[in-house]
This record gives structure tokens, C-alpha cells and sequence, in this order.
């Protein structure tokens, strides 16, 4: 995989937070049906509240080759970007880097997880039950590659219970 893998990944991840912050499955739903009306009153409110990417934060599970790419990608539009790591160490374009042992702190303030982790007995349901309760209390959008999240799959949107 490597390098070259890691900028298609990262260029999946950011049309799937665009795509999903400013509506576009709805509005492309909207334009086959030719409801124009409809978009513009019904949603009006939902629509005009799109937020940056600049304003948001990304927490990337894995910070290899391609979480790196991932990192740059995002920080090119501003997010701030968070990853989980083995060991602690200095990566540029991460904000901030945690050890998988803080994943609860790591995921405080997420608004995106991209997790890219292999699969292994460490990594195995790392993201399932209430774990996500650390995220902001908002809906929470999951990216994710490989199997650490058991029970979702890739692009899931998680709603937190209050």
C-alpha cells in the first residue's frame, strides 16, 4: 500500500466529509426529482447551517504512510487533526498525537474518526460500545478501512445518545 495508496485515501476521506457537510447525497436526490421548491423550504435551515472544514476536527487512527497523507490532505483545508499512535512521537501536519492507551482523550472533540488501522488482536473492536461517547455531542462521522470498528461500516454515521 504505501505512498501512493495514501493520497487516493486521502482524497476518499475529504470527499466523504464534504460530501457529507454540505449535503450532497440530498441535493443530488433533489436535483434527479427536479423538487426545487421542496429543497428550499423543507431543509432551508439545514443547508444553510454547512460548516467549514476549518472549523472541524479529525482524529486519525494510524499515522503510517497513509494516515500522513491523510493529515496533510486535512490540514490543507484547515481541519485540525488528531492521531492515535503506538508510540509517541513528532509527525508533521498532526496537532496533536496520543498513544492508543488515551484513545477516550484522543477522541474528545472529534467531529470525523478516520480509523486505518490493520487488523490484530490490539486493534480488534477498539472503537465499539461506548466508546465514541468521547466524541463532541453531535452526530459523528466514521471513516474507516479495516476492522476496528466491528460493528459499522465504511462511512457509517454514529448518533450518540444523549
Amino acid at each position: 500500500m504505501g505512498e501512493g495508496f495514501g493520497e487516493l485515501m486521502a482524497e476518499y476521506v475529504l470527499g466523504q466529509i464534504i460530501s457529507r457537510e454540505h449535503y450532497f447525497p440530498q441535493m443530488a436526490e433533489y436535483q434527479r426529482q427536479k423538487v426545487w421548491s421542496r429543497f428550499s423550504i423543507r431543509d432551508q435551515s439545514k443547508f444553510i447551517q454547512k460548516r467549514s472544514l476549518s472549523t472541524m476536527t479529525i482524529g486519525i487512527l494510524g499515522t503510517g504512510a497513509i494516515g500522513s497523507k491523510i493529515a496533510a490532505a486535512c490540514k490543507a483545508f484547515g481541519m485540525t487533526v488528531r492521531g492515535l499512535c503506538r508510540t509517541k512521537k513528532r509527525l508533521p501536519n498532526f496537532d496533536v498525537l496520543l498513544r492508543n492507551e488515551d484513545l477516550s482523550k484522543f477522541l474528545t472533540g472529534c467531529d470525523y474518526v478516520c480509523s486505518i488501522l490493520p487488523s490484530t488482536a490490539e486493534t480488534k473492536g477498539m472503537l465499539s460500545g461506548d466508546v465514541l461517547k468521547a466524541c463532541q455531542d453531535k452526530v459523528h462521522k466514521i471513516v474507516q478501512f479495516t476492522s476496528p470498528l466491528e460493528t459499522f461500516t465504511n462511512t457509517k454515521t454514529v448518533q450518540k445518545s444523549k
